[in-house]
């Protein structure tokens, strides 16, 4: 809100979480993988671990097609700064309604 102007209206957010609920899933060949690091700072090794792989939604998805592009940039979650919380959006050129295909 502050470097982006106005955030998103409670009721423009309420309607985004509707319409979510009518997105599915089609195909996922997701896995939780974990790893782990040594901070030299904390002197101790972390541990991380997340999903790896791809999901593909199917619905009215337009929408959160500006959402999804921001996160894609930003990146989304803990441990960004470690690479944590990157996707990348595939759209489904052979389909008139262009479903998003996330890859982490």
């Amino acid at each position: 809100a502050y470097h982006g102007g106005p955030m998103v209206e409670h009721d423009a957010k309420q309607a985004l979480l509707e319409r979510a609920k009518h997105a599915t899933i089609r195909s996922d060949d997701l896995a939780w993988d974990d790893w782990a690091r040594y901070s030299g700072r904390q002197k101790e090794w972390m541990q991380f671990g997340g999903l790896l792989g791809s999901v593909t939604y199917e619905g009215a998805l337009k929408p959160f097609l500006p959402w999804l592009a921001l996160g894609e940039w930003l990146h989304v979650g803990g441990k960004t700064s470690f690479g944590l919380g990157r996707y990348r959006i595939l759209l489904d050129e052979d389909s008139s309604r262009n479903r998003p295909i996330a890859h982490s």
